[in-house]
């Protein structure tokens, strides 16, 4: 118990902030309590959502879909909390939290990671310019996929549209983008089309 009560200001203000970028998402709470889901998987989910209905940059032949803030948000206050976990200092008075110790190498690796995860969360977006569909994947390589091929989009419940196409590529893309509905409606009105086709 001694090495949890420092942990105590971190956990209230961890619980502070998804409480205060949860307001536009409670009913994603409400459903969670009364029958319609696990509670943390529709909080986190609806926190990540926020932000979706914004519109998106571009014109009529180029739009850009970047990541919602609450995308940004959650990744960003996840990494820093497991970071504050992971810390190699003998910040408590017993030693370290829950993880143990760590050489100072393998933070610095860790927070390289943490990084990298975040700069791609952040600069990440979905852009559709004429029959273009572009993105970059987690390695940061653009991928750049033919919208006349696209066979099927399937929609995982959860973070991302899988688009299949009729050449045996395969994309996926995050649904948590600005304009997400638009997004969708455009990935439909492709489908539409190629099936006359």
């Amino acid at each position: 118990m001694k090495v949890l009560a420092p942990l105590v200001p971190y956990l209230l203000i961890g619980l502070g902030l998804w409480y205060v970028l949860n307001l536009r998402g409670m009913k994603y709470f409400r459903q969670a309590m009364y029958g319609s889901g696990d509670l943390m998987n529709q909080a986190w989910t609806g926190l990540a959502a926020m932000g979706q209905d914004e519109p998106t940059d571009g014109s009529m032949t180029h739009e850009v879909f970047p990541a919602t803030l609450g995308l940004r948000a959650v990744s960003t206050a996840l990494v820093t909390l497991l970071m504050v976990l992971l810390c190699p200092y003998p910040i408590l008075s017993d030693g370290l939290p829950f993880v143990g110790r760590f050489a100072i190498e393998e933070y610095v690796l860790a927070w390289v990671i943490a990084g990298y995860y975040l700069f791609w969360i952040h600069t990440y977006k979905v852009e559709i310019h004429g029959h273009w569909l572009i993105y970059r994947n987690f390695w940061m390589m653009p991928r750049k996929l033919d919208l006349r091929r696209l066979e099927d989009v399937e929609d995982n419940r959860q973070y991302s549209l899988v688009l299949f196409f009729d050449d045996g590529k395969r994309g996926e893309v995050f649904k948590t983008v600005r304009g997400s509905l638009k997004l969708k409606r455009k990935l439909v009105r492709w489908l539409e089309i190629n099936t006359r086709l």
